[in-house]
């Protein structure tokens, strides 16, 4: 705990030395910890300052046009209160700043990490439905398989006993000449002879 809280120094002390002012994504972007134990560790560290670091920070940038100077608050008699004040004014806002984005950088986290989880879950479940169709196809494929050939022996098997019922049907013409030559009475036998 206490090797992640100097990570978390450390690594706000160089984003001082950046001239950037630490805020959670930041810290979070240069840190291997979860997101939990970040928030909470950064929670205790976010107040420090550069001074509270140990660390000279470059003069901030001006962005835009500077403010018009009023005649009664004249920077340039007191210089040293003006940059003085602009800064706590500066750490003021980045630190009202920090606090809103962190809270809602961590609830984006959070957000984030459990869509993530989610889609974790959802991706394995879709591979696990999608083997398991996959096995109840082929096994289906297989069982059609063997009923068709089942099917074709059945056809065959039948094809032959027509067959053989059709050569059967072809001699009943005969057979019943046969029969009835071999039925007809004697005497007409004779009378046809004479």
């Amino acid at each position: 705990m206490h090797d992640a809280i100097t990570q978390i120094r450390q690594i706000m002390a160089q984003l001082y030395r950046e001239g950037k002012t630490p805020n959670l994504a930041l810290v979070r972007s240069r840190c291997s910890l979860s997101p939990a134990t970040l928030f909470s560790l950064y929670a205790q560290c976010r107040h420090l300052t550069a001074d509270d670091l140990g660390v000279s920070v470059p003069p901030p940038a001006l962005s835009g046009p500077a403010e018009p100077c009023h005649s009664d608050h004249r920077l340039s008699d007191q210089p040293s209160t003006a940059a003085h004040n602009s800064a706590d004014i500066h750490n003021v806002v980045h630190a009202a700043v920090d606090a809103t984005s962190s809270t809602a950088q961590l609830n984006n986290l959070d957000a984030l990490s459990a869509d993530q989880r989610s889609e974790a879950r959802l991706h394995q479940l879709l591979c696990n439905l999608t083997e398991q169709f996959q096995q109840q196809l082929h096994t289906q494929m297989q069982l059609q398989a063997h009923q068709i050939t089942a099917l074709r022996q059945q056809v065959s098997e039948l094809q032959a006993q027509l067959s053989e019922l059709t050569l059967q049907v072809q001699h009943i013409p005969q057979a019943v000449t046969v029969a009835l030559h071999h039925t007809t009475p004697p005497d007409t036998e004779e009378a046809t002879i004479c």
